[in-house]
């Protein structure tokens, strides 16, 4: 008989595939256990002579019973203070946005910071914040590659793969950049976009701006946001040594900084990324997914990547193109509408806590109470998932009117005041209307990236992607309509339709699957 013949083989293997699982209850958990362990029908055939898994767990339970399964008591951790754990995840929030918040504030304190300055003239200023624009764009999908890969790894603690992953997708990234740089030259060639100085230093950005942003995505992946925070506090303080004391000139001095940091943050990337290997890594090795595989995986990501940073900065291309203050190329850096933007961006950063402590709260509420309902109450769990999203959404629309009231009086009070002379630029009409309008438009946005959390989470990740197509096509249309007929600074008002669809239409998907959230959380994993 097959099983006096497979005896030892079989008791070897029970151990194995039922460490820290128990002893099975019946012969089609064993089969799953084998399954799991990575046996397949052909194995069970070839090594065991049976026709398939079923027939080989059958014999095998059989000998179940002849050892022991060692059981360990659940260390059951107690559950945080809630207002403790929204706290800490709401200050890890702002964490994330922490390199935004100090690059503005130097502006405003010294005038200047690693990439922006208030004393630029309109040439410099312009091909700085297309440079910067196409960093974003061009790096957002490979960003958005290594968060969602490198993580995953990270999760399953194979440290390998992470580091073998990352480097992959760093490297390609890196070499889109320069792909990208080498045809931006080529355009110029042919259409003299720019004087060719302008050009060369817009490219230079592009290309510094690329790498650093890349960089980035690897201190993200590993939600170490203390240690990226200081690279861009050793930034700080390199612009300022450069600039005040030894009397360099910006952009120069900028540029030599941002080369600076790109050196010493890849080369703590590289790093980081051998000790991830050497972490895991056996005398066995590893292997990534086939190239296809994990790109067609990947795609939504590169995609949403693309998408959302086109969408941030799409209505400040549409009122720099306005043709009445395009002058002299066509798009021309307008200084009244970027001020209202970057006034409405420190609302932003204070709202983005919010979007980390929603999603953890949701986990924790979800995985506390998935265990306290039966098969068929799956209404009831739903339901109280819903009664949370709610009361969530109220206290964040309500909190979000709040926080832009703070920044529109802190700012206003420094310039009528106190005559901050860098803050009385800011109450100059039209920035004060870009601000509010631009101020509800990150309200919507910030409670839509908190939707799309949440699909990500279930694997939706594609029902994302085409809201956001959609969003920045109103983004565009509207924004085009309204700063031609009206004036440029209308085209604020792209942004707040867009982000506004965005929300509601994720909001609507989002409400669908909370209803149906057993089947939804079962298919995801």
């Amino acid at each position: 008989m097959l099983i006096e013949k497979n005896k030892e083989s079989f008791l070897e293997l029970l151990p194995l595939i039922t460490k820290d699982r128990g002893k099975p209850i019946n012969t089609l958990e064993l089969t799953s256990l084998l399954e799991v362990y990575g046996l397949r029908d052909i194995d069970a055939k070839n090594d065991y002579g049976y026709d398939d898994l079923f027939h080989m767990s059958e014999d095998m339970y059989e000998l179940v019973s002849t050892r022991k399964y060692p059981q360990k008591l659940a260390k059951i951790e107690k559950e945080p203070n809630r207002i403790k754990r929204v706290t800490k995840h709401y200050i890890e929030g702002l964490a994330f946005a922490m390199p935004m918040i100090v690059q503005i504030l130097f502006t405003l304190v010294l005038g200047y910071a690693i990439w922006s300055s208030l004393d630029y003239d309109l040439e410099i200023a312009t091909v700085i914040a297309v440079g910067t624009f196409l960093a974003l764009v061009i790096t957002g999908p490979t960003a958005q590659a290594i968060g969602r890969k490198g993580l995953y790894y990270l999760k399953l603690e194979e440290f390998a793969l992470a580091s073998a992953s990352v480097r992959m997708l760093y490297l390609i990234g890196v070499l889109f950049v320069i792909l990208i740089a080498i045809l931006l030259y080529i355009i110029q060639l042919f259409f003299s976009v720019f004087i060719d100085y302008y050009y060369l230093v817009m490219i230079m950005f592009f290309v510094l701006l690329s790498i650093f942003f890349l960089n980035t995505s690897v201190y993200y992946m590993k939600e170490q946001h203390g240690r990226l925070l200081m690279h861009v506090l050793f930034g700080m303080i390199v612009v300022y040594f450069l600039h005040t004391i030894f009397g360099i000139e910006l952009p120069d001095a900028q540029f030599y900084t941002i080369l600076i940091v790109d050196i010493e943050m890849t080369f703590f990337v590289f790093l980081k990324l051998r000790n991830m290997r050497n972490q895991s890594e056996t005398d066995e090795g590893f292997m990534l997914p086939k190239a296809s595989i994990m790109f067609y995986s990947l795609v939504p990501f590169y995609t949403y990547g693309f998408l959302y940073f086109l969408f941030l900065i799409l209505d400040r291309i549409v009122a720099w193109t306005v043709p009445e203050t395009a002058k002299p190329y066509f798009i021309w850096f307008n200084v009244p509408y970027e001020l209202g933007l970057d006034w409405a961006l420190i609302a932003l950063v204070l709202l983005m806590g919010f979007v980390e402590a929603g999603i953890y709260e949701f986990m924790y509420i979800m995985n506390g109470i998935i265990a306290k309902y039966k098969y068929n109450e799956s209404k009831k769990f739903s339901k109280k998932i819903s009664n949370f999203m709610k009361k969530f959404l109220i206290i964040y629309f309500i909190s979000s009117i709040l926080v832009m009231l703070f920044v529109y009086f802190t700012i206003k009070a420094g310039g009528v005041y106190f005559e901050i002379p860098q803050l009385k630029i800011f109450l100059q009409e039209p920035t004060p209307f870009v601000f509010w309008i631009a101020a509800v438009s990150y309200i919507f946005l910030v409670a839509s990236l908190l939707n799309i959390l949440f699909l990500f989470a279930m694997s939706r990740q594609t029902v994302p992607v085409k809201y956001i197509l959609i969003a920045t096509a109103i983004n565009l249309i509207v924004g085009i309509i309204l700063s031609r007929v009206i004036s440029f600074e209308y085209a604020v008002f792209g942004l707040l339709c867009g982000t506004i669809y965005l929300y509601f239409s994720t909001f609507n998907y989002t409400r669908r699957a909370i209803n149906k959230l057993d089947y939804y959380y079962y298919s995801a994993f």
